[in-house]
């Protein structure tokens, strides 16, 4: 029967109502049953106590909460005292007030935590003509019925009164589970799947083919990444240099496809002016800016229109362990072996700082409003931030407080935050990544690299479209792909000579992927 009550409700919906009507009839299930029918006709002819009761039994024969069955009794109530004050019946509407709104809006849901106090305001009133006025009441009458009605059917159980669109909103959650469970769902912009058939896609969406090999540095790269924008790659290299590349005008264009059948990258920019490793490289959201650090005590901006350094800050102990950009791209964050974390203006002004253990590495939620930091081997803690920090307020220190801290068995190596905030990759000891909930707290997947005992950092990353994948290098130098839900393994990629330290997706190609490798050279692949 709901199926057909369903098809009913859609056919009416867009306009067959004769068809409706005949498969109403043929079927003999009718779209909404004989008492929602008798509450339409009661609230039409304002037969009030009929329609109380009316509602009473459909809270006896159906799942509907109390707290449901009060709002629409509320709801009729209300009406009916609108009605008397604006007829002038100012006695009865009083009475019905005291005998009936009042003990009910003691447990009414919290939108009518105020209707004793508003509806008795409405008693002063000195015309029918205020009260309309505030109580933004259209006057006694059918067309004041009809609202009533309206607002009704989203407070009536839906078995006794479908909601509007609920054969729509199943299929459109269909195609979003064919989605969801596709293991190889990687194709931004694409028209939504057919209902006629199961949706399925194949490994060629994914990067797989490898098609450049960036061999400018001098000695091992330790980090890669794409700007947000997807047209920029930049790399941090053991030679103390950083590398950023452009993809040429002929294939800068977005797609609205994952296959990128030629992409031809040129090196635009070597950055210097460090005299240690470099472990740390990130472009800001607006794409303008890069961020560097590594080994030593230095961290530098620079503006990737001409490569120059905007602005240089110094740690007062070696070893920047991490960097991260807040959301209005003029602040970074950066945390070390100094017990401290530092947000810098881009003009290099120390905005803040706070105290805390050794940091190991650290992201920023895309909103700005959580930083999560490693500040011990084995703990995660997460800290709220202002997301538009102030000019100059380095005397007065975030607090030190976490908002949530969590606990792993093994040594943290890195860290990695999907865009939405609720997802965090975390590598570890064991050559595992787990996949946190954050707002559940609990980790809900965990995927496996290998049965050895890591021995250096290698940074995951979330990719593809909707990030529905994680990606990463091994010591063995593979690339590694699964799907973060299920923690299937996708793929398995040639690599590198040796170790593969860092993986980037590109955030707008989402069929293109980027690796850096001890072996002295940046890759990218792509599908």
């Amino acid at each position: 029967g709901e199926v057909v009550r369903l098809m009913v409700q859609a056919m009416r919906e867009l306009g067959y109502g004769g068809a409706a009507s005949a498969l109403e009839e043929e079927s003999g299930v009718q779209l909404v049953p004989p008492a929602a029918l008798r509450l339409h006709r009661l609230v039409l002819d304002g037969q009030w106590e009929d329609a109380l009761a009316v509602i009473d039994l459909l809270a006896a024969h159906s799942p509907l909460s109390r707290w449901d069955k009060r709002t629409a009794q509320v709801e009729v109530l209300e009406h009916q005292f609108l009605e008397l004050l604006d007829g002038g019946h100012t006695a009865p509407a009083l009475a019905l007030l005291r005998s009936k709104i009042s003990p009910l809006s003691a447990h009414s849901p919290p939108h009518h935590s105020n209707l004793l106090q508003r509806l008795t305001a409405l008693l002063l009133c000195k015309s029918p003509e205020e009260v309309r006025a505030r109580a933004n009441f259209p006057g006694a009458g059918l067309q004041a019925r009809k609202q009533l009605l309206m607002r009704l059917q989203h407070e009536l159980p839906p078995d006794a009164v479908p909601r509007r669109g609920r054969l729509a909103s199943l299929l459109l959650a269909a195609r979003q589970a064919q989605v969801t469970s596709c293991l190889y769902h990687n194709v931004s912009g694409c028209s939504a799947p057919s209902l006629l058939s199961d949706h399925t896609c194949t490994k060629e969406t994914l990067p797989q083919k490898h098609v450049a090999t960036l061999a400018e540095h001098a000695d091992e790269v330790w980090n890669v990444c794409f700007s947000p924008c997807g047209r920029y790659l930049a790399s941090a290299s053991k030679d103390c240099t950083a590398r950023v590349w452009e993809l040429s005008d002929d294939a800068a264009t977005p797609s609205t496809s994952a296959s990128s059948p030629a992409l031809n990258w040129k090196l635009v920019l070597s950055l210097g002016g460090h005299h240690h490793p470099l472990s740390l490289v990130s472009f800001s959201p607006d794409s303008a800016h890069i961020v560097t650090g590594g080994l030593g005590r230095l961290i530098k901006i620079w503006r990737v229109a001409d490569g120059k350094c905007v602005s240089t800050m110094t740690h007062t102990l070696p070893v920047v362990s991490a960097v991260a950009w807040m959301p209005d791209s003029r602040h970074v964050i950066s945390g070390g072996q100094d017990r401290c974390v530092y947000m810098f203006s881009l003009d290099g002004e120390l905005v803040r700082s706070w105290s805390c253990a050794r940091i190991s590495d650290l992201t920023v939620s895309s909103d700005g409003c959580r930083l999560v930091a490693v500040n011990d081997e084995r703990c995660i803690r997460i800290f709220a931030i202002d997301p538009a920090p102030a000019p100059a307020t380095s005397s007065a220190p975030a607090s030190d407080a976490p908002l949530m801290t969590f606990q792993e068995r093994e040594i943290i190596h890195s860290l990695a935050l999907n865009k939405q905030g609720n997802l965090l990759a975390v590598s570890v000891d064991t050559m595992e990544i787990h996949i946190w909930d954050i707002d559940k707290g609990r980790v809900i997947q965990k995927i496996f690299r290998g049965s050895d005992r890591a021995r250096f950092v290698i940074r995951c990353c979330f990719g593809g479209e909707g990030e529905r994948f994680i990606a990463s290098g091994t010591e063995g130098g593979e690339l590694l792909v699964w799907h973060a839900q299920s923690g299937t393994q996708l793929l398995v990629l040639p690599g590198h000579a040796t170790t593969a330290n860092a993986v980037s997706w590109n955030p707008v190609r989402t069929g293109v992927l980027a690796s850096a490798g001890d072996d002295g050279t940046v890759r990218v692949w792509s599908s």
